[in-house]
Protein backbone atom coordinates (compact mmCIF):
# COMPACT_ATOMS: atom_id res chain seq x y z
CA UNK A 1 0.00 0.00 0.00
CA UNK A 2 1.32 3.45 -0.71
CA UNK A 3 1.23 6.61 1.05
CA UNK A 4 -0.90 9.49 -0.18
CA UNK A 5 1.43 12.06 -1.67
CA UNK A 6 0.34 15.05 0.15
CA UNK A 7 2.14 18.81 1.04
CA UNK A 8 1.25 21.86 2.99
CA UNK A 9 2.64 24.72 1.81
CA UNK A 10 3.71 27.60 3.86
CA UNK A 11 3.42 30.96 2.51
CA UNK A 12 6.43 32.90 3.76
CA UNK A 13 4.75 36.19 2.96
CA UNK A 14 1.57 35.90 4.43
CA UNK A 15 2.92 34.09 7.24
CA UNK A 16 -0.03 31.18 7.04
CA UNK A 17 -0.50 27.66 6.07
CA UNK A 18 -2.30 26.71 3.08
CA UNK A 19 -4.87 23.22 3.12
CA UNK A 20 -3.18 20.55 2.08
CA UNK A 21 -3.18 19.11 -1.59
CA UNK A 22 -3.18 16.02 -2.52
CA UNK A 23 -0.58 15.73 -5.69
CA UNK A 24 -2.15 11.97 -6.97
CA UNK A 25 -5.54 13.73 -7.08
CA UNK A 26 -4.38 17.47 -8.39
CA UNK A 27 -1.37 16.02 -10.79
CA UNK A 28 0.41 19.03 -11.67
CA UNK A 29 -0.35 22.38 -9.61
CA UNK A 30 0.27 26.14 -9.98
CA UNK A 31 1.96 28.06 -7.61
CA UNK A 32 2.43 32.11 -8.39
CA UNK A 33 5.43 32.90 -6.24
CA UNK A 34 7.52 29.21 -5.83
CA UNK A 35 10.48 31.56 -4.09
CA UNK A 36 7.88 33.04 -1.49
CA UNK A 37 6.36 29.41 0.12
CA UNK A 38 7.85 26.49 1.47
CA UNK A 39 6.49 22.87 0.81
CA UNK A 40 6.21 20.72 3.57
CA UNK A 41 5.78 16.73 2.80
CA UNK A 42 2.99 14.61 4.59
CA UNK A 43 5.10 11.82 6.80
CA UNK A 44 2.62 9.04 6.09
CA UNK A 45 1.82 8.68 9.45
CA UNK A 46 -0.45 9.95 12.00
CA UNK A 47 -0.15 11.31 15.44
CA UNK A 48 -1.58 9.54 18.81
CA UNK A 49 -4.77 11.97 17.83
CA UNK A 50 -5.36 10.94 14.27
CA UNK A 51 -3.87 14.35 13.38
CA UNK A 52 -1.54 13.86 10.00
CA UNK A 53 1.99 14.68 10.86
CA UNK A 54 3.77 17.26 8.30
CA UNK A 55 7.65 17.82 7.83
CA UNK A 56 8.28 20.53 10.11
CA UNK A 57 5.39 20.00 12.98
CA UNK A 58 6.88 19.99 16.14
CA UNK A 59 5.60 17.03 18.08
CA UNK A 60 5.95 16.02 21.24
CA UNK A 61 6.98 12.12 21.87
CA UNK A 62 5.35 10.12 25.03
CA UNK A 63 6.63 7.56 27.41
CA UNK A 64 3.88 5.91 28.91
CA UNK A 65 5.31 4.94 32.71
CA UNK A 66 2.83 3.30 34.88
CA UNK A 67 -0.15 3.84 32.65
CA UNK A 68 0.46 7.55 32.87
CA UNK A 69 1.65 9.60 30.25
CA UNK A 70 4.91 12.05 30.38
CA UNK A 71 6.24 13.95 27.46
CA UNK A 72 9.97 12.68 27.45
CA UNK A 73 11.01 14.58 24.51
CA UNK A 74 10.04 17.07 22.35
CA UNK A 75 11.20 17.32 18.32
CA UNK A 76 10.89 18.96 14.98
CA UNK A 77 9.81 16.72 12.01
CA UNK A 78 12.69 17.18 9.14
CA UNK A 79 13.42 15.22 5.84
CA UNK A 80 16.64 14.36 4.98
CA UNK A 81 17.69 12.24 1.62
CA UNK A 82 15.25 9.18 1.89
CA UNK A 83 14.03 9.46 5.23
CA UNK A 84 11.87 11.62 7.82
CA UNK A 85 13.41 11.99 11.40
CA UNK A 86 12.39 13.91 14.63
CA UNK A 87 15.11 16.08 15.43
CA UNK A 88 15.58 16.48 18.85
CA UNK A 89 18.69 19.32 18.96
CA UNK A 90 21.17 20.13 16.55
CA UNK A 91 22.88 16.53 17.53
CA UNK A 92 20.41 14.43 17.53
CA UNK A 93 17.70 12.89 15.08
CA UNK A 94 15.45 9.61 15.66
CA UNK A 95 14.27 8.24 12.43
CA UNK A 96 10.53 8.90 12.32
CA UNK A 97 10.18 5.07 10.99
CA UNK A 98 11.11 3.84 13.80
CA UNK A 99 8.95 5.71 16.18
CA UNK A 100 5.26 4.40 17.04
CA UNK A 101 3.16 7.14 16.00
CA UNK A 102 0.96 6.65 19.20
CA UNK A 103 3.68 7.60 20.73
CA UNK A 104 3.73 11.30 19.17
CA UNK A 105 1.28 14.28 19.41
CA UNK A 106 1.72 17.03 17.18
CA UNK A 107 1.71 20.49 19.14
CA UNK A 108 2.35 22.76 16.21
CA UNK A 109 3.70 23.78 13.11
CA UNK A 110 7.06 24.63 13.54
CA UNK A 111 7.01 27.26 10.16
Amino acid sequence: MQRAIKFRVWDIEHGEMSEVFDLSKKGIIHIPNPEKVVFLQYTGLHDKNGVEIYEGDRVDIYEAINENETVDETGVVIYEPCAFFLEINEDEAIPLRESDSKNLEVIHEEL
